[in-house]
Formats: C-alpha cells, sequence, structure tokens
C-alpha cells in the first residue's frame, strides 16, 4: 500500500540524490558528504540567495522523486510531498513538477508557480499541459515503452487505470495497438479506451470470485468462462427480465477484445514453451467460439435492432442546409475583412481566426458529405498537393458546364475509410478562406509544429478541432445536422435524380485516374444542386441534364469576359449511345436477330417518378395494381405496358443497392 509519509518526531526527512537514504538535515549531509558532487558545488557558489533556495529545493526534490519511484514500482511504501493537501487523498494524487520535481496534488499543480521554470516558457499566455507532462515523469511499466507512455499519460487517473497500468496483459494489449495505430493521434483515445474496458472487466471479475490480486491472465482458462460471461454482462448492465443491455456495444467490444487477449497469451506460451497455459488457453478461445455468441452476443445485436428500430431518423431538409451555408458565407466575409484589416488588434484577429477555422471546416463537410474524421485530419502538406483535374484528351470529353466546373474546383485526396482514398471538392471561395488561415498561424497561436490544417489555436495543442464541435456552434438543431446524417442525406436526394450506372459509380465509389475526373466534373454538380436548394428542381434528371448558373463574380479563363449560363444541352449527345436504337450485328458464323430497343423518354421517366416513386425510393417493387393506375393516369405512357413498367422499376431499385 503506497501513503504520503508522516511526521516522525516534528520533523521530516529528505532522501539525498547521491546515496538514497533518508536525512532531517539535508543541507548539512549534501555540504559534508558529498561536498565533491557537480550539482552541490555549483549550488556551494552561487551567490545569489533567491537562486541558491531554488537550487537547494531542487536537490532535495530530486532525491526525494527517486525515493517516490521506487516507492510506485514496488507499489508499498511512503512517497514524500512538497505540500500536502488539509483533506484526506490518496497518494495516487500527487504528481511531479516537471521543473523542480516537487510533488503536489494534481488539482492544485497548476496553481505552482515555479521559481525553476524557464522565462521562455512563461512568455504569453499560451496555456500548458501540465499534469499530463507530470504524468510522463511517473514510472511507467515495464511493459510500456516511450510510445505506451504517452499513451498512459494522458489516461484518467482512477481507480479504472491504476488496474489497467498494473495488469501485465491489459498492457501487452495496449503495446500491440500502440504500435499498430500509435502513429495517429486520434487513435490514442481508442486505445485507452480499450484498456478501460479490459480494466472494468477485471474489477468486476474481482469483485465476483473474491480474489483481489487476480490478474486478468489468471481468467483466460476454461474453468473461469463462466465467471467472464458473467462479468461482461454486468458491466455491459444486462437486464435479466428483459434480455436487453444498457450498453450493448460494450458486450460486444468485450468479446472481441477477450479473443486478442487470448491470442497473446497463447503467443507467450507458445515463445515460453509452455503446453499446458497453451492448452488452457486453446480451450478457451473454444468456448469463447462455441457459446459466447449465444450467451453475450445475441441479445447485444438484438438490443442495438431494437433501439435503431425504434429511433426516428429527421434528416436535414435542402433548405435547411441552404440557410447554414448562407448564414456561414456570411460569417466568412466578415472573419476574411477582420484578419485582412490591418487596424484589426491582435486579439480580435485570434478570434477571428478561430471562428473562420471553424466556419471553413463545416463548409467542406456541408459541400462535400465526407465522414468528419476525414475532413479533420487533413495536414497543410496535403493540402499543398490539391490539382484540378481537366486536362488533355479527358477535358474535350466534357460539357461546357463540366469544364467550368473542373476550373472553379480542386480537388484533394485524403485518407478515407479501411485506408481508401476518398476526394474532397475545394470551391474558390473556400481555398481563399484556408490560404488566408495558414497565412495567420503564427498570430492566432497555433502551434508551429502542429501538422494539421484545422489546428486548434489553444493549450499549445498540437491536435485538430472537431466537425462536431464546428456544426454545433453555427446550427439551430445541431442534433439534425451531423456527418453520418448528411451522407444519409445525399443518399436518400440521390434517389430523386434518374442517374444512369455509371453515374451512380461516380457517386458510390472512386476508381481510377480517368473516372476521378469525371467526378469533380459530374458531382459538383449535385453537390452545387444541394447547397443552392435546387435539387429537387431536378427530380428525375440526369446528371448531364441539371444546369448550374455560376456567380457573376465567376472568371472564365475563356476570351469571353461577360458572364455566361452554361448548359449541357449545348454539347452534342455522342455519348448517350444507350438512347438510341442499337442492333445487334450478324456474327460471322451465326446470324442473331436485330433487338430494337425503345429508349425511356425523360416524360416517362417522370410520369412513372410521380407515381411510384415513393415505393422505388423505399426499394419497394410496385405491384400489378399500381402500375396498372399509373398507366391509366399518364398519356405519356400509353405505348407502355405493366411488364415494361415492372421491369422499369426493378432495374431502378437494383441500381439503388
Amino acid at each position: 500500500m503506497i501513503k504520503t509519509q508522516e511526521l516522525e518526531n516534528g520533523t521530516k526527512k529528505a532522501y539525498c540524490l547521491y546515496c538514497e537514504k533518508g536525512h532531517s538535515k539535508l543541507t548539512r549531509h549534501l555540504t559534508t558528504m558529498h561536498i565533491n558532487e557537480s550539482e552541490v558545488a555549483i549550488y556551494l557558489g552561487e551567490t545569489d540567495g533567491t537562486k541558491k533556495i531554488a537550487m537547494l529545493s531542487k536537490l532535495r526534490n530530486l532525491g526525494n522523486h527517486v525515493h517516490n519511484c521506487a516507492v510506485l514500482r514496488r507499489g508499498e511504501g511512503s512517497i514524500l510531498v512538497s505540500y500536502r493537501l488539509s483533506t484526506h487523498a490518496s497518494a495516487n494524487s500527487y504528481t511531479p513538477c516537471e521543473y523542480c520535481y516537487g510533488y503536489y496534488a494534481k488539482y492544485e499543480l497548476w496553481r505552482h508557480k515555479c521559481p525553476l521554470k524557464p522565462e521562455s516558457s512563461t512568455k504569453g499566455k499560451v496555456r500548458q499541459r501540465v499534469l499530463s507532462k507530470s504524468r510522463m515523469m511517473l514510472p511507467t511499466p515495464p511493459e510500456a515503452n516511450e510510445a505506451l507512455a504517452e499513451v498512459l499519460s494522458t489516461m484518467r487517473n482512477d481507480d479504472v487505470s491504476r488496474v489497467c497500468k498494473s495488469d501485465t496483459l491489459i498492457l501487452q494489449l495496449a503495446r500491440k495497438e500502440t504500435f499498430r495505430l500509435g502513429h495517429e493521434k486520434d487513435a490514442h483515445n481508442y486505445i485507452r479506451s480499450k484498456m478501460r474496458e479490459l480494466g472494468r472487466l477485471l474489477i468486476c471479475l474481482r469483485t465476483r470470485t473474491g480474489i483481489c490480486n487476480s490478474s486478468l491472465k489468471d481468467f483466460i482458462e476454461p474453468t473461469k468462462f463462466n465467471d467472464v460471461v458473467e462479468a461482461a454482462r454486468e458491466v455491459s448492465q444486462f437486464n435479466e427480465v428483459t434480455h436487453e443491455y444498457t450498453t450493448p456495444s460494450l458486450a460486444l467490444k468485450l468479446g472481441h477484445t477477450l479473443k486478442i487477449c487470448a491470442k497473446i497469451v497463447k503467443g507467450n506460451a507458445l515463445q515460453c514453451g509452455d503446453v499446458v497455459t497453451t492448452t488452457r488457453v486453446v480451450a478457451f478461445s473454444t468456448l469463447c467460439q462455441l457459446k459466447w455468441t449465444d450467451e453475450v452476443s445475441t441479445h447485444a445485436l438484438r438490443t442495438l435492432q431494437l433501439k435503431k428500430r425504434n429511433s426516428a431518423m429527421i434528416l436535414p431538409l435542402a433548405n435547411d442546409v441552404k440557410i447554414l451555408t448562407t448564414h456561414l458565407h456570411d460569417q466568412t466575409l466578415i472573419r476574411r475583412n477582420i484578419l485582412e484589416d490591418e487596424t484589426a488588434s491582435t486579439e480580435e484577429k485570434k478570434a477571428a481566426w478561430s471562428t473562420l477555422n471553424e466556419i471553413t471546416l463545416a463548409r467542406i463537410i456541408l459541400f462535400n458529405r465526407r465522414r468528419q474524421g476525414e475532413v479533420s485530419r487533413i495536414e497543410v502538406s496535403q493540402y499543398g498537393k490539391r490539382h484540378s483535374a481537366a486536362q488533355g484528351e479527358i477535358r474535350e470529353m466534357l460539357s461546357t458546364i463540366e469544364q467550368g466546373l473542373c476550373k472553379l474546383f480542386k480537388r484533394l485526396e485524403i485518407k478515407g475509410k479501411k485506408g481508401s482514398t476518398v476526394p474532397v471538392l475545394l470551391t474558390t471561395e473556400v481555398q481563399e478562406s484556408l490560404d488566408l488561415l495558414i497565412r495567420n498561424r503564427a498570430i492566432a497561436g497555433a502551434e508551429l509544429k502542429n501538422v494539421y490544417l484545422f489546428a486548434r489555436s489553444n493549450y499549445g495543442s498540437m491536435g485538430h478541432i472537431r466537425v462536431s464541435d464546428c456544426l454545433r456552434q453555427f446550427s439551430l438543431h445541431p442534433e439534425h445536422i451531423r456527418s453520418t446524417k448528411l451522407r444519409k442525406h445525399i443518399a436518400t436526394v440521390s434517389q430523386l435524380l434518374s442517374l444512369q450506372e455509371q453515374e451512380m459509380d461516380l457517386l458510390a465509389q472512386f476508381m481510377g485516374h480517368d473516372i476521378r475526373i469525371l467526378q469533380v466534373a459530374k458531382l459538383s454538380k449535385l453537390f452545387l444542386a444541394m447547397e443552392n436548394g435546387t435539387l429537387t428542381n431536378n427530380a428525375g434528371k440526369r446528371l448531364e441534364d441539371i444546369d448550374i448558373q455560376f456567380d457573376e463574380g465567376y472568371d472564365d479563363e475563356s476570351d469571353d469576359e461577360n458572364p455566361v449560363m452554361y448548359t449541357s444541352k449545348n454539347q452534342p449527345l455522342e455519348r448517350d449511345v444507350d438512347n438510341t436504337n442499337v442492333a445487334v450485328p450478324i456474327g460471322s458464323d451465326i446470324a442473331k436477330r436485330t433487338v430494337k430497343r425503345r429508349p425511356w423518354t425523360e416524360e416517362e421517366k417522370a410520369a412513372i417518378m410521380k407515381h411510384l416513386g415513393k415505393l422505388i425510393i423505399r426499394m419497394m417493387p410496385p405491384g400489378k395494381n399500381e402500375i396498372n393506375n399509373c398507366l391509366r393516369t399518364e398519356p405519356a405512357l400509353r405505348l407502355r405496358n405493366w411488364r415494361n413498367v415492372k421491369d422499369f422499376c426493378r432495374n431502378k431499385i437494383q441500381s439503388l443497392h
């Protein structure tokens, strides 16, 4: 058990840095027994009284720090603190100052004004993460390397974290995950959450079995499988009556994590040649495969499905997105004017930079409908690699409207889900805002070493701002506008368009270089229509038929300086081969019958979508009665029978999958 040192006969002992023994008269001990040490000689030669006191304090605290680290490694003994709280506090509540090595309560450390703190560190009003740096000075478990020590330093200091740091198997799992994901700072939270999940499970197992000093490895055996199942249910708050979980996702995560832990134990046993442990772990893994699904996962999945089924999904309306986009545009102009104003004060520019940083990130999310983590992690170096798309022969294949869009947008490729490469389209106004943000990073106080494009400007942070915070700040009902709901919104409204199979591929996946260029040209029309709130006006149209009118301020690089209304109708229709009669040629050996197909006209498509569009969007094939009602009502379908309409609806539904 670790505790703080009590006074002995009214005196307080301090430990010597050199002989590591406690002395009540440390100054006399240093000047008589260690006078030849360089630090002691510098202390004795100092003439400034204030500096001399600070140097002696550091020598005393260094000796105490060495003693305290030894106590923390052993897990028993007394630690020495510089300032003891008047209220009762455990030894785990104290952490050292990174400059003088004195131990203070972790919640009071920010009050400590260290006389040894360098002057360069006190300039400005940037707050440092003193608690995180302090924890880095504490001894780390032998299983923890430098990368894992950084992850553990920012872990919440409570009973769960202390259990995690003292369990060998949990630390081995954390080290494995740190090696796999530690290069991404955002993954540190994931690693800490995995550790805490197992820590909570281990605490529950200790309580249920009554074995206080047991480790997680002790429960990776078949005889303890039922205890593990009951503990997993307990920490996930399983209801024995309704068979539902309060936190079903935790039950599922524990199952996956325990299987990884079993593999780690098995690997260690194989390396050591421990046949008994290997056999025991194999039996435990077999039990997990046979019984974990029925005992834990089944009801967890059922609970998730039940919650999903009963929850109402409110997607943002096109008008809502348009209003928010207009508001962000107006706020962008205001903040840019402040940053470009030479008479504005530094504080005003800092506030304007922070707000413009959040606005720009929100605008990119609203326009591209990307996942929030993908965009917020864009680095400055990646932004420098943005490029326009249309070049050479590919440019000649595009319509006039699409060529104009390629000039208006820049394409940026970033890392997406599961390591895939996904594009981000940047408008001219967004690019101007980003350039202004980069030029004024120093004024805003952003860390120079911060690699993120949307960097935080406070606390000397090396991280980035979050999209959810930005949308929450500028939205009246932020719960309705999230990156996930915006992605579902585009999936829903895109079904209103009569997209061809190739155009659906552009929207759903990202292919080779040529296809990427078509993405910029064609999908930017779709995004612009959504941003302007005019997508419903183009219901039933193909991407090629959507008309976009540029702002009058758009500067085309052609000889014509007047604003131009571009329309795809000015382009010849050589590419619409699917809309012409197709004849199958006669082969050299076998003559094939000529097949003549009647293409669906826009009037026919619009008539079908008018009556059967709701069923198609819901992925429900219409019945014969619905189709006959549609045929009787719409004169445009007089040349079609109900089988033709049924085939059209079936093909449309298949293209939406």
